[in-house]
């Protein structure tokens, strides 16, 4: 009996390790893919800017190229 007893323990200490190991495992991966999210909205954010700061460069260019024009005309 005491000996079943100890079994039983031992497989239910086992199984309580692997869940905990499990449970390690799937914390480390959605902090990963937290940290992969949080990478790409950075990236998507650098881009928009990007894309603002050259539209705007070329804004600048088009005025100024028209002011050009019409001190010709």
């Amino acid at each position: 009996q005491a000996r079943r007893e100890a079994e039983a323990r031992a497989v239910a200490e086992e199984q309580a390790r692997r869940e905990a190991e499990a449970r390690a495992v799937a914390e480390e991966q959605a902090r990963r893919e937290a940290e992969a999210r949080a990478i790409e909205a950075e990236i998507r954010a650098t881009a928009e800017q990007r894309a603002r700061a050259a539209a705007e460069a070329r804004v600048r260019e088009l005025e100024e190229a028209l002011r050009r024009t019409q001190q010709n005309l």
